[in-house]
């Protein structure tokens, strides 16, 4: 070690250690794997030797000349072609990189031994044409590289050595410095890039660094002075950012000559296995270092300025060895300072230290800072006027690293803090116009532990802090711990008490005059620099009691609020959102205004993001004005009142109940939803047992609702600011008057979402029920609009007295609106009565459920839909349509389905006109639509009756049924408005069947379809005469008959044949003559062939007697004629009996029965065969032919 003057460089100690030795790099580590893998291999037995060929040599000869040729290429490209390429390329790359000019005189490499020596290096600024001023010189550098390491991608050195290194550095006026361009390259200069190697794109490992016969100048224009190193010699044993073993190491050694002072600074390494962390350690001593002086030299500028103070104490400079980083420099200290001076770059905030401790340790490489302990005696800061959020703002950085893109990334290291304490601190504010500071906060003690300004993102803590304090000028008191969070914001418990509830009037938007009082906070509090230019910190609230003692409250100039304690929590403030959670008031006084809420309630209003309210508690008594402010309207005593979820926007479940005393026996209760931003109402009233007009003339003067008789209890809704009335209402007994009889009546209604509204004459229904109502609907001649009817009735019901006009028209107020959604009632009773038809039809409908939807007065926008359905004699019906029954005139669609009607129901009406249908089984099903404007209507009804059956077999009506019936039995028609017109429908189906049976009567082909009018009239079909041969004519009129019974397939055929005498005899006596006549020559041809074989058989019988003699000879002699010739028959005589006329009859039956069945598949039972005993022979020459009858299916015919 080298003694030096004390007061320029104190003290420096060497130290080493030699307990372990490293473990072997891993280059030595595959080395030795390489040797034992040489080692292992061994070599295969030869082979019989072979008689040489005589090419061998020459293979040989090959060989050894591609060797040489090799070795001659490898060793001209590392002895030439490498120098020349880094010759070439290296400033090349460098100018292009930091704008500078390199010069390389001498370049050798060595492929053998990899040794690289560089010789005449100059590196200038400016372009290569003009080269400034030199900023770098070397005489000599020597590199024994690492192969292997090399084809890895890695630069490692065994040895480094610099030769007369000559470095100038020129600090300019604006602290600016020439050699920033191989700082950070050709790119603006940049006082904050600072190269790091432990974030190079490769590995390094440099050791054995030597540095001799160097020196540096620095010239600094900004401050005129001059500095001189000369004479430096610096041995380093590594450089690296990983880990590596080299084979020896040099000691750490640095020696110089600064501004003519000489310095030498000696050490052990443990790199060589001496010490186990393998550090080097070099021990100086600082005395009466000027702070201010020497930070000024720094390559950054940091958000403050040091204006005054020294530092004494011990670096302890140490290079250690780590596994994962390689090696790392670190600087420790032990240092004190005193009188020390802080001041932000704007003097808005100062600090001044009397005395000060810093111990901890520097790591220049990975540019990171740790404090192990920091003691501040009594620090006073001091804000020039209210601090600004640009001083805070630009001191930040120093407490949370910027982020990597930043330009103080580099200048702000990271940093640790394990603890730092400032005793006996004060806070004070330097005001305009006042000589001394004001000190607003004394005896402030502070203590830090754990701190890092790189603490990661995340929910819990790193390190933690409390201060504690006392307010100059109350007796106001604060203590704050916690730690610090994300971005490392403080956040913590805080306990402040006894401060004047004055000071948080401009919060609220008041005077300090406005409010009185002594506040307590208990909670946690966070802190953050605001990211609103206009607020210097954003702080948050969370958990939070905040309870204010004896508070009153003006508005005016008058106490409106009046409280022995004020509490509210949790109370929190996040992102700007104030949150005062529940507050509660007990024993409280309230004087407010009827119509103006006070400014408080104005505030949560107003700005509903800013300022949260989630419920109160409150009792005692209020006094609600009226719009004079003089006169009481309520005063209401044993007040209690609860509310939550004000915090709400939307509110669906009631929030708050109220109870209060009025006057000596009156009780009110509410419950329902109050919203504060704006301040809104809606409170339930519990009244029961009271009459409209006692519960709702505080509300309104609507007659139809004042004046109704009913046993009320009412749910009803309290709105403010409307001052309205909404809500339920339910009632018994109803009886709503409109003349002599009541319109209606109902054992219940109930009325949902009723709103009243005194300032707009609005009346506002959701839904009117009504339980079991009761009303006679009466149908006069002349009253054919059922919906003028019924909007007479719901004008009279729903609407206010009427008044007239100048004119004397008659008419509701205009500037009265109604609107109702739905109206339904159950179990309802209709007693229909309908004088336009004779008999007058009574009828009783039961069971009636309706739904009226959208009646809207004076003027409706859209159709209103209703529905109304129920029971007839156990049978249902629905009427559906929709219209505007309301305005003047009503219009309405409708439409009244009754799939199944009784028609018994109407037997006294039918029977005066129809007494051959059997309706006791019959049933209607009746379609009827219909749309009306004032007294011009257009209807439409369609009916389909099933189960109508004649009262006897065989009558008009039973034809005219089958005739006009589908296949299962229905019939149906459809009628209009002419048909309609003053009779109603009723009417018009009994005219309509009254009109067929007549028509059945006369023709009942007339009730056939329009297709088979041509067959009116024809009822037979002839035949040939004396034949059952169909006529042409006949045949084609057959054809027809069958398309008709296809087109109704309830109607059959009766089928009569008839004979005719003076027709059919001479044509069937004819056929019978020539019939006898075919008989009698085929008997006779019969009877001459056996005659004649008669006669061959005795010729035959004499020859062979003859032959039975052989001796006789052969005598030929004639035959002798027969003894009876051949006598043929003569022809019976004929006749033409009854009998037979009666069989041609029948068989003309069948015949067209069979064509009809065969052709065209009619069914047997719809055509069946006449009577047999009728008489069905005739002489009037027409009776060629078969009558057919049109029945019924059954076979009923017709008379």
């Amino acid at each position: 070690m080298s003694q030096q003057p004390k007061d320029l460089f104190g003290s420096i100690t060497i130290a080493g250690d030699d307990e372990h030795k490293p473990a072997p790099s891993g280059t030595e580590e595959r080395s030795r794997k390489a040797k034992r893998s040489s080692r292992q291999v061994k070599t295969p037995p030869s082979a019989p030797r072979q008689k040489q060929r005589p090419d061998a040599g020459r293979g040989l000869r090959w060989w050894f000349a591609a060797l040489v040729i090799g070795l001659a290429l490898y060793s001209g490209a590392g002895f030439l072609l490498a120098p020349w390429l880094l010759r070439s390329l290296l400033p090349g790359y460098l100018n292009e990189q930091t704008g500078t000019v390199l010069t390389l005189e001498q370049v050798r490499f060595n492929p053998f031994t990899f040794r690289l020596d560089l010789a005449g290096i100059a590196l200038h600024e400016g372009a290569d044409e003009q080269p400034a001023e030199r900023l770098l010189g070397i005489d000599r550098v020597s590199a024994e590289l690492a192969p292997i390491s090399l084809l890895r991608g890695d630069l490692v050195c065994g040895s480094l050595t610099v030769e007369r290194l000559h470095l100038s550095i020129v600090r300019r006026q604006d602290k600016t410095y020439n050699i920033a361009p191989l700082l950070h390259g050709a790119k603006a200069p940049d006082p904050s890039d600072i190269i790091d190697f432990a974030e190079l794109p490769f590995f390094f490992a440099l050791n054995n660094i030597s540095v001799s016969d160097s020196r540096v100048t620095v010239e600094d224009h900004h401050a005129g002075s001059e500095h001189l190193i000369d004479q430096i010699t610096l041995t380093l044993p590594a450089l690296s950012n990983f880990s590596y073993q080299a084979k020896t190491y040099l000691q750490p050694r640095f020696s110089a000559v600064i501004n003519g002072s000489s310095i030498t600074l000696t050490g052990d390494t443990g790199l060589d296995g001496s010490d186990p962390d393998g550090a080097t350690e070099i021990s100086v001593d600082l005395n009466d270092i000027d702070i201010p002086r020497y930070s000024d030299y720094l390559p950054v500028e940091l958000p403050i300025r040091f204006s005054d103070g020294t530092a004494n104490g011990t670096l302890l400079i140490s290079f250690a060895e780590t596994d994962q980083q390689g090696n790392r420099l670190q600087v420790g200290f032990d240092l004190t300072a005193s009188d020390l001076k802080v001041q932000s770059r704007d003097d808005k905030l100062a600090v001044h230290i009397p005395s000060a401790r810093l111990e901890g340790a520097f790591e220049p490489l990975s540019r990171s800072l740790l404090l192990s302990s920091v003691l501040l005696r009594e620090p006073a800061v001091i804000s020039s006027g209210t601090l600004s959020r640009e001083t805070l703002a630009a001191l930040v950085p120093m407490t949370r690293r910027p982020a990597a893109d930043s330009t103080l990334y580099q200048a702000i290291p990271a940093l640790r803090i394990k603890l730092l304490i400032a005793d006996d601190a004060s806070y004070a504010v330097a005001e305009p116009g006042k000589e001394k500071p004001v000190v607003a906060w004394q005896d402030i003690q502070l203590s830090i532990r754990d701190f890092a300004n790189e603490t990661p993102a995340g929910d819990g803590a790193a390190g933690s802090f409390r201060i504690s304090g006392q307010d100059s000028r109350s007796p106001a008191s604060f203590t704050w711990q916690g730690g610090f969070f994300d971005g490392n914001q403080p956040g913590g418990t805080l306990q402040l008490g006894d401060m004047p509830a004055a000071r948080i009037a401009p919060f609220l938007g008041r005077t300090p005059n406005d409010i009185a009082g002594a506040i307590d906070i208990n909670g946690r509090l966070s802190l953050s620099l605001s990211e609103q230019k206009d607020q210097v910190l954003a702080y948050s609230l969370e958990e939070t009691t905040l309870t204010i003692k004896e508070l009153q409250v003006k508005e005016r100039g008058v106490v409106w609020l009046r409280t022995p304690t004020l509490r509210c929590e949790p109370v929190s403030r996040i992102d700007g959102v104030t949150d005062f959670g529940n507050v509660f008031l007990p024993n409280s006084t309230v004087v407010m205004d009827r119509r103006q809420v006070p400014h408080l309630f104005g505030l949560f209003a107003s700005r509903p993001d800013q300022f949260i309210l989630h419920g109160f508690d409150f009792s005692g008594t209020v006094k609600v004005l009226d719009d004079t402010e003089k006169n009481t309207i309520l005063d209401l005593k044993d007040v209690l009142l609860q509310a939550n979820k004000l915090e709400q926007k939307e509110v669906k479940d009631d929030n708050f109940v109220f109870s209060a005393r009025q006057g000596d026996a009156g009780t009110i209760k509410a419950k329902g939803v109050l919203r504060i931003a704006p301040v809104t109402i809606s409170a339930q009233l519990a009244a029961d047992g009271v009459r409209p007009r006692q519960l709702l003339s505080w509300f309104t003067d609507s007659e139809t609702l004042l004046n109704g008789a009913a046993t009320l209890s009412a749910k009803g809704t309290f709105r403010y600011p409307e001052q309205a009335f909404s809500g339920e209402l339910s009632a018994q007994d109803v009886a709503i008057d409109g003349g002599e009889a009541p319109p209606w009546r109902a054992a219940d209604a109930g009325f949902s979402e009723f709103s009243w509204s005194a300032d707009k004459r609005r009346l506002a229904i959701g839904e009117i029920r009504l339980s079991r109502p009761e009303w006679t609907w009466q149908r006069r001649a002349g009253n054919d609009n059922p919906a003028e009817q019924a909007a007479v009735f719901l004008r009279r019901l729903l609407l206010p007295e009427q008044k007239s006009d100048a004119g004397g028209n008659s008419a509701p107020g205009d500037s009265f609106s109604l609107t109702i959604d739905t109206v339904s009632w159950q179990d309802g009773i209709i007693s229909y009565q309908d004088e336009r038809i004779s008999p007058p039809l009574q009828l009783e409908l039961t069971g009636v459920t309706s739904l009226l939807e959208k009646l809207v007065y004076p003027a409706a926008e859209q159709n209103g839909a209703f529905r109304l359905q129920g029971m007839l004699a156990g049978h249902p019906w629905t009427v559906e349509g929709e219209g505007r029954l309301l305005q003047k005139p009503a219009t309405v669609t409708a439409g009244v389905i009754i799939p199944s009607l009784p028609l018994k129901l109407f037997g006294p009406q039918i029977s005066q006109r129809i007494s051959d249908l059997a309706i006791d089984e019959a049933t209607a099903r009746l379609s009827f639509s219909a749309s009306w404007q004032g007294t011009n209507g257009r209807e439409q009804a369609d009916i389909v009756i099933t189960g109508l059956a004649p009262t006897r077999p065989g009558t008009p009506a039973a034809v005219a049924l089958a005739l006009i019936s589908d296949r299962d039995g229905q019939t149906g028609f459809s009628v209009d408005s002419s048909d309609l017109s003053g009779s109603g429908v009723l009417a018009e189906v009994i005219a309509h069947y009254a009109t067929l049976s007549i028509k059945a009567a006369i023709d009942p082909l007339l009730l056939a379809s329009e297709e088979f009018k041509d067959l009116v009239g024809q009822y037979d079909v002839l035949f040939q005469p004396g034949t059952t041969q169909l006529t042409g004519a006949g045949r084609e009129r057959l054809n027809r008959y069958s398309e008709l019974l296809a087109a109704h397939p309830l109607i059959g055929l009766k089928l009569v044949g008839f004979a005719d005498r003076n027709a059919d005899v001479p044509a069937v006596l004819a056929e019978l003559t020539r019939q006898e006549q075919l008989r009698i020559d085929k008997e006779n041809r019969r009877l001459a062939e056996q005659w004649r074989r008669e006669q061959e058989e005795k010729q035959a019988a004499r020859q062979q007697q003859q032959q039975t003699d052989p001796s006789q000879s052969v005598q030929e002699t004639d035959i002798e004629p027969s003894d009876e010739p051949f006598t043929p028959l003569a022809p019976q005589p004929v006749s033409v009996h009854d009998d037979m006329l009666a069989t041609l009859a029948v068989d003309r039956e069948q015949t067209v029965l069979t064509y009809l069945l065969d052709e065209f598949g009619i069914a047997p039972g719809r055509v069946t065969g006449g009577d047999p005993d009728k008489r069905r022979i005739i002489e009037d020459g027409t009776g060629t032919r078969v009558d057919l009858q049109v029945v019924a299916a059954s076979g009923q015919q017709t008379p």
